[in-house]
């Protein structure tokens, strides 16, 4: 290679055009790297790479001469630095096929850059630098003897001089070694002469670099052959030049001043030891000591590295060739390595971050000590963990811990402390008592490293447990400690110290380790795991950690099987808890899976079965038949874990389980002994459950616990015979009880209920002691609360304990003997409990008391209740705390009543009965109960089903309990009254019932006590003048801002005011049933059926009392079950229909069916449901036909004050309907009425209406709807709307076109709206179908002139009625009006055409004339003689015109003789509305030449000269619809109207250009004359080609969509082929170039039009080939015209299609691309240079023969030199770059 030309390296056959192009290029892009953006640079190097590809030699010497010939000074620095990239880049990519003469020159260019300045800073230097040392390592034959030779024999090379060289040494050191002897001939004599630091540095780096590469050759070489030489040398053969080197830095640089020479001559000390002799080194070996002691002390953290390095490589060859000699210096190395090390653990997060290779380094120090002196190093850190002589500094004693857990952990030192084991867990254990978070962290973290060594198992070693105990004790942290903790230490938290919970997490994390990985640990873990249990009782933290402590015990278990390590003796190992504690610490912590979790649960039920081998001998019976505890444990376990794995868990059923469990487990054994061991053990550990220690927010589910542990001590004290051992843990079992809690409370019940089952006696005794305890002193004033002992007072509380403890007792105990003791050892101390109560608990548990002792005595049929009203009175005071407040949120309240009525119903039932003041007081508590709502939490619940039926079955007890049962029934009904008619639908759904089960009972003791009920006598009560006053007095509408009269406030109690009950009041059925008719509509269901009940009950009653026979009238009633769900409301009236015959039937002739009726009056009509509302409309009017109403025909004669005073009041009555939410289906009566009227005063009446503000209200609406459905008025009221919409005043206060800020009378709107209530009537549809044409026409009108006025004007008249003004848009409005217009006119035929959201464009301006057109096609084909109903096709959306045109038809022509009128008018809005409509007729009259002549005439009147801007762009679309026309027909006109749109494309206004050019695209598009088409090519592709070249997006956009239309057309053959061919390849340049346009729209136009483009081409492509490339070109997802393009890429595919194909028209696009180097769009110069370069790319030799290539390279070249964008001198450098990729 030496021997050959550069220039013809690699070099590839180029034609001279090429040739020419390619010098230019290179040159060019050299003297381009000048540029000031760096990514232009950037490309300029990339294009230079690819350059090389066809000549790198050449590209290269270029460079190489540019660099030569340019000095520094006369080029910029960053044109150097990118030429100098340029060259490393080449040569790492050629660097096995540059010979070495191009070598040679490049290695002296870049040296004499990188030499040119002193300045070691400069970035143009380093880059040299970089060059420079990959050519030595390419090179290192011909590079390297260069770059040696300028190092000076008499004077200091240059920096980089000697930067390269080490660098050099260090990237490729059996490269560089065979030439060490060379260069350090050059440098040792020098080095005397380094007196500058920079120059130091550098020189102790490369030293350092040089023995490195030195100290390699002890290693296997590199398979290189440039390395061979390498080989015959040894390190030896450098020792004593190193020393040399070593004794000048020892002696001289290592005492620098300067951290950077400091730090170099460090390590390069380090790196030294290795290379010089032993006796040498052991020479230097004292001030080695010395001095890298020194550095490490010295510097600072963040410049630590280098110095740790040489120390490092300094211990590494210490303690290979002299360590005994190095041994009595390493205490002072200790110091300053273990120094360093207390400074990292002390810094931040943060700077331990930027300091762990320093923190690496030096642990890497520590193993170098550690693999010759490991004892040394143990013992230093144990002078530093000295309890008593050793640091108290938190961070120094955690630094010592850690170097041991490095040290453990580090596999390659477990020989060097396998008999060191001991003396580590000794050093660790005087850790353990330290207090700092950080020093228990790092405790825990060595214990974790010391299991996780396997290999020298140190927790096996003695006194290791203690370690263990120490991970699980912080394992069971508390939680309220974590949170405490986190609380109080934020913000050592935050600065990065751990937390508890980090403390509890790591240590879990341990024990995770050590039981589910670590087998070796399986003897260490058992049984010292079970000690753990047994700490339980005096560490009840450890509680956290019984799941941890049961996972290991399973795995363990698990691993260990029946192996002799399994099993233990419990006598030998007395730390482990006897088998009984085991027990009963198991079988509570099972208990709670809703706490714990089911698979926890399930793993301490695993490690239970795990345990029951140990309990006793599983398989032997006892003598005394008694079975082992383990054979019973491993058969009920399995069940019960199954039953945690069902998924069907449920707690109750699984702690009955546990219990029953535990029953067993006590049952097993026979003897005493081992009843009262259980006993003992579970009072032992019942107070580790709730530790005084945790706060009580932290104590929720531990109580669970406690409560079943207290149930479970109850049960083994049951067992029990001694009465002393009884007694004792009676008085245990109320002293560890917290009765401030409830879970206690009634775990402790239930415990003394179960006592009681054997020791009766004993138990009341205690649970007396405790309700009522005797005082110090003997009472009196000085008495005072007993402390202590069986007496002790335990606090208000205790009394719930004890009431529940009475409840249990009366179901647990033996009923004859509770039943001799409740008069007088329980009811007293009750009722005194009950009357001094206070807090909500106790009274709770009094009621709950009373209910278990009432359902036990009911059980007790012979016996009397003394007591029974002294309770009962108590049991009401508690539990009425607001009788009848509606509104309740206490959930507390809730408990109190619904517990209260559950301890009444079974004490009323007792023998004696009730008195009247108990019934008074019971009645108040049903009363409660009804009206009661619970608003509660998401945690809270409230069972109202059983609520419901707690206050009827109450109710029950009253009537039977009652000495008159009649007058209870009305006194009661009376109380339910208000009720049954409640706004609430749960009031009377319970007021219901309650009087169902009233009227039920009431009956079945009628039968039961033979009581007669006489008939009624009195009627009802006459009303004022025969009307409703409470109707006519509500106000229609309540003003949001008018202030709220303050409501009544309830009473003390807060009950409100009921009816007062009357003495010897009669039994009216009729009232009755009048109060459950209206339910017979309620919203549910039951309520339904439930009133139908009472209803049948009342009559079959009513006719019993009347002597007739029932079975026909029940049959009447029960015909009715089924029919009440109704399906609408006819079904409603049909079903009152019946009911009102039946009753007329059955209650005719007497006064109940007045009753009814007055009822239904006072009640019915405003009872709060609607369709009750319209049942009771209906009933009555039944009903007053039955009793002799109006004659039928006769209609009373009204003047007109009376019609309008009716009116007004029955319009009040609609908003009071209205106001009472939901009852829009009970105006129906009064609208009926409002017609009868209206009949009769027809124009009154619509006057009346017509000055109600717009939008009506929906009461107006009904009332408008409610006339116009009557046949006589309708007509009348639709031609007095219309007549008002085309004669009234439009605008209010005058019009001027153009003008702003109009108003529409509001006369107008009114009238539409109006118009719309009247369309929406059957009789008012038949009328706009009449008068469509005029209706339609009006409306379109008055909709476009409220877009030009949206504002609707007040009349006076309301304004003095002091109406609101309208706040919606007139257009809205009407629009509705015209919806319904075409909803009742053409129905679906028109209606199903629209999408959904097509209404809504009517209220757009912008949109209205797209909506009309819509609607116009719609209508006409709707009403067209042909039928055309293709119901396929919708409305709605884009294209306008998507239904097929049509002839002439009576609407087509109806509209066009109302609407031409208004061409001429003065309003903007009449004019445009006329534009619309005529332009869609324009679709629609074919074969009517005199109705298309008058269309397009009024089109182009308006087109031309209208002065407003909207309208001309109206008139202008309109032309869109003549090729719908037969060509005779139209042929006068299509050249005028095609002109007008192209002279319009030139329009000054924008939007008249924009709209011709959308025009004429689409008008293009509909004429079918290929001739007419051909004749205008040129015209309109003029048009297109300046638009490409618009500065306004939209133009440029709409120009190419047109283009694109006509080539389509040309694939069609609409259009001349020949014609258009030179157009496209005219447009076919720009098109693409703006496919990179920097707007949107024109890119997405401009793709379009491509994909248009591209069919041409492929319609008539060269070859199926071309046809296929194209195809796959542009079905790339990329190229959609929706997506973002890689235009790149799709330039390159294109232009290599294009050359391929159509290779003679490249040059054409060549050049065309370049017509857009001078564009003004930086986008569109950039798309035109790199479509230039693809275009080059593909180019093959003939090709370049062909096309113009030096000019088109040169125009690349002067847009990279000058153009003013970054980008497009990017892209001119890449496409400059892609010369290289030609064929």
């Amino acid at each position: 290679k030496a021997t050959v030309s550069v220039l013809y390296w690699r070099r590839v056959q180029m034609s001279t055009p090429f040739q020419n192009a390619f010098t230019k290029s290179v040159a060019a892009l050299v003297d381009s790297a000048k540029d000031q953006n760096d990514e232009v640079r950037e490309h300029i190097s990339s294009s230079l790479l690819s350059l090389a590809q066809k000549n790198f030699g050449a590209v290269l010497d270029v460079i190489c001469k540019y660099l030569t010939e340019h000095k520094s000074g006369q080029t910029p620095v960053h044109q150097r630095i990118t030429l100098l990239k340029s060259i490393r880049k080449i040569i790492l990519e050629y660097d096995d096929e540059v010979g070495d003469k191009l070598m040679a020159d490049l290695v002296a260019c870049c040296v004499t850059d990188m030499t040119a300045q002193l300045d070691i800073n400069s970035v143009w230097q380093q880059t040299a630098c970089q060059v420079v040392v990959d050519l030595m390592c390419i090179s290192p034959g011909v590079c390297i003897p260069y770059v040696i030779q300028q190092i000076p024999g008499t004077s200091l090379p240059h920096y980089f001089i000697m930067m390269s060289l080490s660098n050099a040494a260090s990237q490729r050191p059996v490269r560089f070694v065979s030439h060490m002897r060379d260069c350090m001939a050059k440098v040792l004599p020098i080095l005397g002469m380094a007196k500058q630091d920079n120059v130091r540095f550098m020189m102790a780096d490369a030293l350092g670099n040089f023995a490195e590469s030195i100290h390699q050759l002890d290693s296997l070489p590199e398979l290189s052959p440039r390395s061979k030489d390498a080989k015959k040398l040894k390190v030896d053969d450098f020792s004593e030049g190193m020393y040399t080197a070593l004794s000048l830095l020892v002696n001289d640089w290592s005492a620098a001043k300067e951290l950077k020479v400091r730090t170099a001559t460090a390590m390069a000390m380090g790196k030294l030891s290795h290379v010089v002799a032993n006796e040498r080194l052991e020479e230097r070996l004292p001030m080695l000591v010395k001095h890298l002691v020194m550095a490490v002390k010295r510097e600072k953290p963040k410049d630590l590295l280098q110095a740790l390095k040489g120390m490092t490589s300094f211990i590494q060859a210490a303690m290979t060739k002299l360590p005994s000699v190095i041994l009595p210096h390493l205490e002072s190395i200790w110091g300053a390595i273990f120094q360093q090390v207390v400074t990292f653990n002390g810094q931040s997060t943060q700077e331990q971050t930027d300091c762990m290779k320093n923190h690496q380094e030096l642990m890497l120090c520590v193993e170098a000590m550690s693999m010759g002196a490991c004892n040394t190093v143990l013992t230093f850190i144990q002078s530093v963990l000295d309890v008593k002589f050793g640091s108290k500094d938190v961070i120094t004693r955690c630094a010592a811990l850690g170097v041991i857990r490095h040290l453990v952990q580090r596999q390659h030192l477990d020989p060097h402390l396998a008999g060191l084991k001991n003396n580590v867990i000794a050093i660790v254990r005087t850790c353990i008592e330290d207090t700092d978070l950080r020093m228990k962290k790092t405790i825990i973290q060595t214990v974790m490293a010391m299991g996780a060594a396997s290999a020298n198992n140190y927790l096996a070693c003695e006194g290791a447990e203690v370690l263990m105990q120490y991970i699980i004790l912080h394992a069971a942290t508390s939680p309220h400690l974590v949170i405490d903790y986190a609380t109080k230490n934020k913000k050592l938290i935050d600065m990065g110290q751990p937390s508890l919970g980090d403390l509890k997490d790591l240590a879990n994390s341990v024990l995770s380790l050590f039981h589910s990985t670590l087998a070796n640990l399986d003897t260490v873990l058992w049984p010292f795991i079970l000690e753990m249990i047994g700490l339980m009782p005096s560490k009840p933290e450890l509680f956290y950690s019984f799941p941890m402590i049961a996972n290991i015990i399973c795995s363990v278990s698990k691993r260990l099987g029946n192996s002799h390590d399994f099993y233990f003796d419990f006598d030998r190992m007395v730390n482990v808890p006897r088998p009984e504690a085991l027990i009963t610490v198991f079988v509570v912590m099972m208990s709670q899976p809703q706490h714990l979790g089911l698979e926890v649960t399930a793993t301490i039920v695993r490690a239970m079965e795990a345990l029951a081998p140990l309990l006793d001998e599983p398989m032997k019976k006892g003598s005394d038949g008694s079975q082992p505890i383990g054979s019973l444990w491993l058969g009920i376990l399995p069940e019960i874990r199954a039953y945690l794995e069902s998924g069907e868990f449920k707690q109750d059923d699984y702690e009955e389980a546990c219990h029953n469990l535990f029953k067993k487990t006590v049952s097993a054994k026979k003897e005493e002994a081992w009843v009262q061991a259980l006993g003992q053990a579970m009072g032992t550990q019942l107070p580790l459950y709730t530790p005084a220690s945790i706060p009580p927010e932290f104590m929720k589910e531990r109580h669970d616990f406690k409560r079943v542990g207290l149930s479970m001590f109850g049960l083994v004290l049951s067992k029990a015979n001694l009465k002393t051992f009884v007694t004792d843990n009676i008085n245990l079992l109320v002293e560890v009880t917290e009765h401030s809690n409830e879970a206690q409370r009634l775990g402790c019940a239930r415990a003394l209920g179960s006592i009681a089952a054997q020791h009766t006696d004993s138990v009341l005794d205690k649970v007396n002691r405790v309700a009522k305890p005797p005082k110090a002193g003997g009472g009196g004033f000085f008495s005072k609360k007993v402390e202590s002992g069986p007496d002790k007072d335990y606090g208000e509380l205790s009394k719930a304990t004890a009431l529940l403890a009475y409840g249990y007792i009366s179901k647990k105990a033996n009923q004859s003997l509770f039943t001799s003791r409740i008069e007088t050892h329980v009811v007293p101390t009750y009722l005194e409990m009950v009357g001094l109560a206070k807090s909500p608990i106790v009274k709770i548990a009094a009621l709950v008391c009373q209910n278990m002792m009432g359902n036990s005595l009911r059980k007790c049929y012979e016996f009397t209740f003394t007591s029974k009203t002294n309770v009962m009175t108590a049991v009401i005071s508690q539990m009425l705390v607001d009788p009848l407040q509606y509104v309740q949120n206490d959930v507390t309240a809730f408990n109190l009543l619904s517990n209260g009525y559950s301890a009444l119903i079974p004490l009323t039932y007792l023998e004696p009965g009730c008195d009247e003041d108990l019934l008074a007081q019971l009645r108040q508590c049903m009363s409660a109960g009804i009206c009661k709502e619970w608003v509660v939490t998401e945690e809270e619940t409230v069972n109202e089903v059983a609520l419901q039926k707690q206050v009827g079955l109450l109710g029950c007890a009253m009537l039977e309990s009652s000495k008159d049962i009649v007058q209870s029934l009305v006194i009661q009904g009376d109380h339910l009254a208000p009720f049954v008619t409640d706004a609430n639908p749960l009031r009377r759904e319970r007021a219901v019932r309650s009087y169902i089960t009233l009227l039920k009972q009431f009956g079945k003791q009628c039968d039961h006590k033979g009581i007669t009920i006489d008939p009624v006598t009195k009627g009802p009560v006459e009303l004022d003048g025969g009307a409703t006053p409470a109707l006519l007095n509500v106000v229609v509408k309540e003003d949001p801002k008018a202030k709220k009269k303050p409501e009544k406030k309830p009473d003390k109690k807060g009950a409100p005011e009921l009816p007062a009950p009357v003495e010897n009041k009669e039994l009216s059925l009729g009232t009755i049933i009048g109060r459950l008719l209206p339910r017979l509509s309620d919203a549910s269901v039951k309520t339904k059926y439930d009133a139908l009940e009472g209803i049948s009950f009342c009559i079959k009653l009513h006719m019993m009392i009347s002597g007739h026979d029932a079975s026909r009238a029940l049959d009447s009633i029960k015909s009715l079950n089924g029919k009440l769900d109704y399906k609408t409301e006819a079904d409603v009236v049909l079903v009152m229909k019946e009911v009102t015959s039946a009753l007329a039937s059955f209650l005719g002739g007497s006064k109940e069916l007045p009753n009814v009726v007055e009822e239904l009056i006072v009640r019915g009509l405003l009872d709060p449901v609607e369709d009750s509302t319209v049942a009771v409309c209906a009933i009555l009017s039944g009903l007053i036909k039955a009793l002799g109403g109006e004659t039928k025909g006769q209609e009373p004669s009204l003047t007109d004050e009376e019609c309008k005073l009716f009116v007004h009041k029955l319009i009040m009555v609609l908003g009071i309907v209205k106001g009472m939410e939901n009852r829009s289906n009970t105006h129906r009566g009064i609208l009926l009425a409002i017609r009868a009227l209206a009949k009769n005063r027809p124009s009154l009446i619509f006057n009346e209406l017509l000055v109600y503000p717009v939008p009506h209200h929906e009461d107006i609406v009904a009332v408008v709807q409610t006339i116009a459905s009557d046949t006589g008025l309708s007509r009348l009221i639709t031609n007095h709307c219309l007549d008002v919409l085309l004669n009234a005043q439009l605008f209010d206060h005058g019009y001027s076109s153009g003008a702003k800020g109009l108003s529409i009378c509001a006369s107008v709107i009114s009238s539409a709206c109006t118009l719309g209530e009247i369309f929406g009537t059957g009789k008012g549809a038949e009328v706009a179908k009449q008068l469509q044409a005029a209706l339609l026409s009006s409306i379109l009108l008055l909709i476009s002139a409220a877009h030009e006025a949206p504002k609707v004007e007040l009349s006076e008249e309301q304004k003095k009625k002091g109406f609101a003004a309208c706040t919606v848009p007139p257009a809205q409005l009407v629009k509705k009006t015209l919806e319904v217009f075409v909803s009742v006119v053409y129905a679906e035929t028109v209606m199903d055409r629209f999408v959904e959201g097509y209404w809504e464009y009517f209220c757009d301006n912008a949109a209205f004339p797209y909506a009309t057109a819509c609607l116009l096609a719609a209508i006409v084909h709707a009403s067209h003689p042909s039928g055309n109903q293709d119901m396929e096709i919708k409305l709605g959306k884009e294209p306008v015109t998507v239904l097929p045109p049509t002839t002439s038809c009576t609407i087509v022509d109806e509209l066009y003789e109302f609407i031409v009128t208004y061409v001429q008018k003065v309003y903007d809005s009449h004019r445009r509305c006329a534009m619309i409509v005529l332009g869609q007729l324009l679709y629609h009259c074919q074969e009517s030449q005199p109705l298309l002549q008058g269309i397009i005439n009024s089109l182009l009147s308006r087109a031309g000269i209208d002065e407003q801007l909207v309208i001309k762009l109206q008139a202008t679309q309109g032309f869109t619809h003549i090729p719908v026309h037969k060509y005779d027909a139209i042929k006068l006109f299509v050249a005028p109207v095609i002109g007008s749109l192209v002279s319009c494309c030139g329009d000054p206004a924008l939007e008249v250009c924009l709209a011709a050019m959308g025009t004429l695209e689409a008008l293009i598009q509909r004429i079918v004359c290929k001739q007419e088409l051909s004749a205008v090519v040129v015209n309109v592709c003029l048009r297109t080609k300046s638009a490409l070249d618009s500065p306004d997006p939209r133009i440029r956009a709409a120009g190419c969509s047109l283009f694109g239309v006509m080539a389509k057309l040309s694939v069609e053959g609409t259009i001349e082929y020949t014609i258009m061919e030179p157009n496209v390849y005219g447009h076919i340049a720009g098109i693409l170039v703006h496919v990179n346009d920097e707007e949107v729209m024109v890119r997405n136009a401009c793709k379009q039009t491509l994909h248009d483009v591209v069919g041409y081409f492929k319609h008539s492509a060269p070859s199926k080939k071309a046809h296929d490339h194209l195809t796959k070109l542009f079905e790339k997802e990329h190229m959609a015209p929706s997506k973002q393009t890689n235009y790149d890429e799709f330039a390159n595919e294109f232009s290599k299609i294009w050359v391929r194909f159509y290779s003679h028209r490249v040059n054409d696009l060549l050049v065309g691309t370049m017509g857009y180097f001078q564009s003004p769009w930086a986008a569109v110069r950039a798309a035109g240079a790199i479509f230039n370069g693809t275009l080059l790319r593909h180019l093959t030799d003939s090709d370049q023969a062909r096309s113009n290539l030096e000019s088109s390279t040169q125009g690349l070249i002067n847009l990279m030199k000058s153009d003013k964008s970054a980008v497009v001198r990017t892209k001119a450098a890449k496409a400059i770059g892609m010369l290289g990729d030609m064929q």
